[in-house]
C-alpha cells in the first residue's frame, strides 16, 4: 500500500525468465525491435538469461478502455492504458518502489541492474520520472 492511496492499487509481478526471447515474444508479445533496443549486446550473457523481470501492476487504473464488436462480430479491445495523468504518476511511484525491493541485501547479493531502453534513456535520462511514463504508455 502506497501512503496516501485508499485501497492496495498495487502489484509487483516478478517474472524469472528475463533472457528468454520466446517469452518476451510469445507471453509479453513484444515485437523484435522492441526487445533490441533494450541494453547491451554484452548484457545477453548465460547470466543474464537468469534474470528476473519486474512489472508494477496497477490494480485500480483510472484509464478506461473498451470492449466492442468488430464488423466479423470477433472483440476489438482498446487498452488505452495510462491516459490518465494520475495513472501515469502512481505507476511511476510504483516503479520507485519496485527499485527500493531490488536495493534490499537479499537482492544486492545478485548484483541486479537495470536494463534501459536505449532510445527513450538517450531522449529522456536514464532512470528520469519522464522516462518511465513514457515507458508506461509506449
Amino acid at each position: 500500500h502506497i501512503q496516501g492511496w485508499d485501497r492496495p492499487d498495487l502489484q509487483i509481478h516478478g517474472m524469472p525468465t528475463a533472457g528468454d526471447g520466446a517469452f518476451l515474444r510469445d507471453f509479453l508479445q513484444f515485437e523484435p525491435s522492441f526487445q533490441a533496443s533494450f541494453g547491451v549486446p554484452n548484457d545477453y550473457s548465460p547470466l543474464f538469461a537468469q534474470g528476473l523481470v519486474i512489472a508494477p501492476t496497477l490494480l485500480h487504473p483510472n484509464s478506461e478502455g473498451s470492449v466492442t464488436l468488430g464488423d466479423n462480430g470477433e472483440a476489438v479491445i482498446e487498452l488505452e492504458s495510462f491516459t490518465d495523468e494520475d495513472d501515469l504518476d502512481r505507476i511511476v511511484k510504483a516503479v520507485r518502489l519496485a527499485q527500493e525491493v531490488m536495493r534490499a541485501p537479499a537482492m544486492m547479493e545478485h548484483d541486479p541492474h537495470l536494463l534501459e531502453h536505449t532510445v527513450l534513456a538517450k531522449e529522456l535520462g536514464q532512470d528520469t520520472d519522464e522516462y518511465w511514463r513514457e515507458y508506461a504508455v509506449s
